[in-house]
């Protein structure tokens, strides 16, 4: 199964750089995985933040290949807990999915239009969190539930 990782700009600190690249290497034990990267819209004062969202919205779209199940992550989503998010991976992988990404929304959020089009939604917390972070988070997730599903100790020494 392709993981993707869509999400709008580059990681700015390099603490968060060298965290995200630390779990991508560890992941690639067990599945393939990509971080697709759009631009970031700007966000200025006096544009409408709904067109913000969309514009951001419509290149990260452009980036799902048809077939994909779609994951967004939104605070209104459901908050599973680690072994959860091991199930779901394993429930897409023993169907034969083939592709599965995950949206992280820029500042302002996702576009109502990326929203409707994932078949999940996911929430990391109920706290509002940098979408910088959330990348480096959802990384060590997805890290943690790749152990889970292969009995090794780093979710449960």
């Amino acid at each position: 199964m392709q993981l993707s990782i869509l999400t709008p700009g580059k990681l700015k600190k390099s603490y968060l750089r060298e965290g995200c690249d630390e779990y991508l290497a560890r992941l690639l034990r067990y599945t393939r995985i990509q971080v697709l990267e759009v631009r970031e819209e700007p966000v200025l004062k006096g544009i409408d933040a709904l067109q913000v969202k969309r514009r951001e919205g419509a290149r990260l779209l452009e980036k799902v290949a048809p077939g994909t199940f779609l994951v967004t992550l939104d605070e209104h989503g459901e908050n599973p807990d680690s072994m959860a998010l091991a199930e779901l991976l394993r429930h897409h992988r023993d169907r034969g999915q083939k592709e599965l990404a995950f949206v992280i929304g820029g500042p302002l959020g996702l576009a109502p239009e990326v929203l409707q089009r994932g078949q999940l939604k996911l929430s990391l917390s109920a706290m509002t969190l940098p979408h910088e972070l959330v990348r480096l988070i959802l990384l060590e997730q997805l890290y943690r539930a790749f152990t889970i599903l292969q009995g090794e100790p780093y979710h449960n020494p």
